[in-house]
């Protein structure tokens, strides 16, 4: 907390680089509005629950509802695609045909250790994280980060019944 500080930063918060990376993933606008409940870098300052904090959170929910509002508005005067139809059908045939499991192990330049990491971040379902480790932890290029993406949500959703099955062994195999 005291490099951010340091270097003059008023505020700190956590939770919504999660909500951009799916939204700049996904081409989709994305927003967060944020009250501040305290000055971590002065503890005599905190107060979750006091007036000010009570009175930040309504503004914070008005403001929210408007630049709803306004962005319905927008996106009803024309008509929103995240993905062209060719992209959507490509999209589609990966996330039916393949799996992670395969698309590790068919990757001759990830290590083991790599595809280890690539599994566990999977499991686990920490998607901040395995995105940031596919950028620059592997030398995957970006249509190969785009696909693995794709089917690491086909394991968050329950849709490949495979990957269990076949992460675990490999980790067996690693440990052997």
């Amino acid at each position: 907390m005291k490099v951010n500080a340091d270097t003059g930063a008023l505020m700190v918060e956590m939770e919504v680089a999660a909500l951009f990376i799916v939204g700049t993933m996904r081409g989709v606008r994305t927003a967060a509005i944020a009250t501040a409940d305290g000055n971590v870098f002065n503890q005599g300052d905190y107060d979750p629950h006091g007036t000010i904090v009570a009175e930040g959170k309504k503004k914070m929910m008005r403001v929210g509802l408007n630049v709803a509002k306004q962005a319905s508005f927008e996106d009803n005067e024309e008509e929103v695609q995240i993905f062209d139809q060719q992209s959507q059908m490509k999209y589609l045939e990966i996330f039916k045909s393949s799996n992670l499991y395969d698309f590790a192990m068919n990757h001759s330049d990830l290590s083991d250790k790599q595809r280890a990491i690539i599994m566990n971040l999977a499991q686990k379902g920490s998607f901040a994280s395995f995105q940031f480790f596919l950028e620059k932890g592997t030398t995957l290029n970006e249509q190969e980060i785009k696909d693995a993406t794709i089917l690491f949500h086909k394991i968050q959703r329950g849709a490949d019944d495979t990957f269990s099955v076949k992460s675990k062994v490999f980790f067996d195999t690693l440990q052997k």
